[in-house]
């Protein structure tokens, strides 16, 4: 994926990144972001269940989009190690796909990824 300089010009269209079969052009990439990052832009830091998905990547993107510090939660990190995670970085929120957040008292509210995807986005 090109940051800096947007899609290859030759290429529109064409997947900026694939995840377990899923793809995302860029401006889909992009669109999905700007949705996750106007939910999270108050956000001190916020904390992303760190799953290999879309959902991750669209909800790293939204941090930066956002200017959010982002916190990796490890999807087998147990309750002693998460509640460490979240307190220490302070995380205010949890960016995760539906029904896929740990749950538990030291967790903060959840914010649903998918829910945010723009229409056309991959399921």
């Amino acid at each position: 994926m090109n940051l800096l300089g947007g899609p290859r010009p030759d290429a529109p269209g064409r997947p900026a990144l694939t995840v377990a079969g899923r793809a995302l052009t860029r401006p889909a990439l992009d669109a999905w972001a700007v949705a996750v990052a106007a939910e999270i832009r108050d956000a001190p830091a916020v904390a992303v269940h760190a799953t290999p998905t879309l959902e991750t990547v669209a909800a790293v993107v939204a941090g930066l989009f956002a200017g959010v510090p982002v916190v990796p939660l490890p999807p087998d990190s147990g309750p002693d190690e998460r509640a460490h995670i979240l307190r220490d970085s302070g995380a205010t929120l949890l960016l995760a796909a539906s029904g896929t957040a740990p749950e538990g008292p030291d967790v903060p509210p959840v914010v649903a990824v998918d829910r945010l995807r723009p229409p056309g986005t991959p399921d």
